[in-house]
């Protein structure tokens, strides 16, 4: 896996510059049986797309809420 960010943003140097990851790729390299259709290898692809947890949620971020609360307040 690899991912590009621009620091400039999240250490405030560049207010236009977002702060976060700009672009994320990765590779999966597995090892099929010899003669495996090439059908039967887009299916698996399709599947472990559709099941992986990291690669829906960033395609489809959840709701996230965030709560400060300052030191002595309830």
């Amino acid at each position: 896996m690899t991912a590009i960010a621009d620091v400039r943003g999240a250490m405030a140097v560049d207010p236009s510059v977002p702060v976060g990851f700009q672009s994320m790729a990765c590779t999966v390299r597995f090892k099929a049986k010899e003669g495996t259709p090439p059908e039967l290898l887009e299916r698996l692809q399709l599947a472990a797309e559709r099941c992986c947890i990291v690669l829906q949620t960033l395609k489809s971020p959840p709701t996230i809420k965030t709560a400060f609360i300052a030191a002595g307040q309830a």
